[in-house]
């Protein structure tokens, strides 16, 4: 969550952009088109739905313009193409910024960002059910035991959801057969950091580790990533005996990505714009800094915060949003010692790149500009990492996340 850092000296003037948009988007609808005229049968069998999260009310709003946004949308992405189909209200909600599809692509979850629940000083979280045409049928509400969630996770086999709470907490959830859940544990965090917006802990991500069985939890307000158990049985959360991974004083981590091999984790640290590379000890859990390093360019200046940080399925190249500076920054992975070397940066395209994924096969990057409401996507040159516009941009108000569903469950 951005509620303190986002500052209007990070906004690009929209003129600017939306030309800057046109002119590279135009351009980028010419490179591919033999892609657009392959045989349907082709591109039937690379379709994927996505479910987008977006804010509907409060500070992200007013900030900018009023949201039109209504909850979570739904929209059909073409693998071969880039192509996106319009987006479609599949669920009305109060911001669902962070969404969750499970493994079986049977339900979703979605936060609802909000520090007002049922009367309480709390968030919530939403269950749904997938239905055959892709609508949303919610079938549980519960608390998410803090105020403000912002990030929201599955775990590999389906049965646990995990939920970091910005306000300085954390819970898990155990989900039955028909997808509801049941609080399996909440944790509340402490401590602080030296920067204005460190005043107390701040969750701001939680997932499990490619190897399972540990849950990872970045920090913001601590500047701490802390290591816990899952409880196979209850899915009940308790701190591990690894120590905390800790980045420099007033970084920020925002995000983490592990690299396939899990011998090391990436995290982007949104108060200092730069991203630190963890040596990572599958056996213990144990996390050991490596490397720092900046995500904008030498010798810019203006405001800007990090977002997300994804890893590509190959394990060659590492990738950063960049919000103020509205880019991606791509990072090639040196394979002996998993460090990073900056290749580009490229501009995203839109203002304020809220979030970013990477599509399942890998040949796409498709980026959520949280103040233009707009959804952009990138074509990955599979051999260098880097991104070129695929030419096409979807429209919604206030994107803030995506979750893909396998091909063949939607």
């Amino acid at each position: 969550m951005t509620q303190q850092t986002e500052s209007p000296a990070g906004h690009v003037a929209s003129t600017s952009r939306a030309t800057l948009v046109g002119v590279l988007l135009a351009l980028a609808a010419n490179w591919t088109p033999a892609l657009a005229h392959m045989a349907p049968s082709a591109r039937d069998a690379r379709t994927y739905a996505l479910y987008i999260g977006t804010y509907t009310q409060g500070w992200a709003c007013a900030e900018q313009r009023d949201c039109t946004s209504a909850g979570i949308y739904r929209a059909e992405f073409d693998a071969a193409t880039g192509a996106l189909s319009a987006p479609v209200l599949v669920a009305k909600t109060v911001n669902p910024s962070y969404v969750a599809v499970l493994p079986s692509g049977r339900f979703a979850y979605a936060v609802n960002e909000v520090a007002d629940y049922m009367g309480q000083a709390t968030g919530a979280i939403s269950a749904y059910r997938i239905e055959a045409g892709g609508q949303l049928a919610e079938i549980g509400m519960l608390s998410s035991f803090g105020a403000d969630p912002c990030y929201v996770s599955v775990d590999a086999a389906g049965r646990n959801v995990f939920v970091a709470n910005y306000g300085g907490s954390i819970a898990s959830y155990r989900i039955a057969t028909d997808g509801t859940l049941t609080v399996a544990s909440t944790i509340p965090l402490t401590g602080s950091g030296p920067h204005p917006n460190q005043k107390g802990p701040h969750a701001h991500f939680i997932a499990e580790s490619p190897a399972h069985g540990r849950v990872y939890v970045a920090d913001l307000g601590s500047d701490q990533v802390r290591v816990y158990r899952v409880d196979a049985a209850t899915g009940t959360l308790t701190l591990d005996a690894a120590p905390p991974g800790h980045l420099p004083p007033g970084s920020g981590p925002r995000h983490i990505a592990f690299h396939p091999s899990n011998r090391y984790a990436y995290v982007n640290n949104e108060l200092a714009s730069t991203v630190t590379v963890f040596a990572h000890d599958a056996a213990t859990g144990a996390l050991s800094p490596v490397q720092t390093l900046r995500t904008v360019p030498d010798g810019f200046t203006g405001a800007n915060n990090t977002a997300e940080i994804q890893t590509s399925a190959d394990g060659r190249f590492v990738y950063v949003a960049n919000r103020g500076h509205n880019s991606i920054a791509v990072f090639q992975v040196d394979a002996t010692s998993g460090t990073l070397t900056l290749l580009d940066v490229t501009p995203s395209l839109g203002d304020w790149p809220r979030d970013f994924k990477l599509d399942p096969t890998g040949g796409f990057l498709l980026v959520e500009h949280q103040r233009s409401d707009n959804i952009v996507v990138f074509r990955i040159d599979r051999a260098t990492g880097r991104l070129t516009p695929a030419g096409h941009e979807l429209r919604v108000s206030k994107p803030v996340s995506i979750a893909f569903v396998p091909a063949a469950k939607h």
